[in-house]
């Protein structure tokens, strides 16, 4: 049974999570509030009690598939959250699946709070709050069903269309690795045109003008499309790795000649 509820919880939502440990702490008699993912500066949730004392807890909420571990460096991250308020009496991260041995050392010795996927899938049994889980989009694996030569062979044909036809467009939004390759060869390109649109600057008559006015439409849409795959990459990042980019900031440093960007793709190729 508790495998079961693991399983459901690794393929939650990431954000639906945050909401998901906040109902779970609150069942134990703690009033919680979600951090906005726009203001989050890596405290997830906000948890404190008055009873029989006042108390307050910050925690970091990582859904993570069953092939992606918190690590030592996360959990010394995840410590200093204590730095970001006030009258904090402890941190806690909880996780859907496990901590490295690493993770478990540094948390004894900064005294970070531990709860993997076994020890929340207990908890929910032990509360009895498999009906919560029932309030969140859960995506359900398909089964696979038998099939006959001549229904395998039309499968095989309509694999294409049917790529397009079910959920393409969505799945293509969030296949974030083909967002990655994207902001790699747009960023390029958007470098390209703002250098040609520099020496072009003050032309504005004849077949110079027209190409420079070209070239700063082509920049506007590439700037789009740049702004665009970071952001789907970030929640790529997100779901796959313990390091958790804030969107705003990276984003906003795009208007300024891009400079986040490889800051971003740094950091990015040591989390990944």
């Amino acid at each position: 049974m508790t495998a079961a509820v693991k399983d459901r919880l690794q393929r939650m939502d990431e954000y639906d999570f945050e909401y998901f440990v906040a109902d779970i702490w609150g069942r134990v008699g703690w009033d919680c509030e979600v951090s906005q993912a726009s203001a989050d500066a890596g405290i997830d949730v906000v948890a404190t009690k008055s009873n029989p004392y006042n108390r307050k807890e910050l925690i970091q909420a990582k859904r993570y598939g069953p092939n992606t571990t918190v690590g030592g460096r996360d959990i010394r991250e995840y410590a200093s959250l204590k730095q970001q308020e006030s009258n904090v009496d402890s941190v806690a991260v909880v996780t859907t699946n496990s901590f490295t041995r690493q993770a478990n050392d540094v948390a004894e010795k900064m005294n970070v709070k531990l709860v993997n996927g076994d020890d929340l899938a207990s908890m929910v049994e032990e509360l009895g709050a498999e009906n919560l889980m029932a309030q969140y989009d859960i995506d359900t694996p398909e089964e696979p069903q038998p099939t006959t030569n001549e229904e395998s062979t039309l499968t095989h044909e309509s694999t294409v269309s049917s790529a397009e036809s079910d959920d393409g467009l969505l799945a293509k939004a969030v296949r974030a690795r083909d967002w990655h390759s994207t902001l790699l060869t747009t960023t390029g390109l958007a470098f390209a045109t703002l250098l040609v649109s520099m020496l072009l600057d003050g032309t504005t008559a004849g077949l110079l003008g027209a190409v420079g006015s070209a070239v700063e439409t082509a920049f506007g849409i590439l700037f789009i499309i740049v702004a665009v795959a970071l952001y789907l990459d970030i929640r790529y990042v997100r779901r796959h790795s313990s390091w958790n980019p804030t969107a705003w900031l990276y984003l906003v440093g795009l208007f300024f000649f891009y400079i986040t960007v490889p800051v971003y793709l740094y950091r990015r190729r040591g989390a990944i």
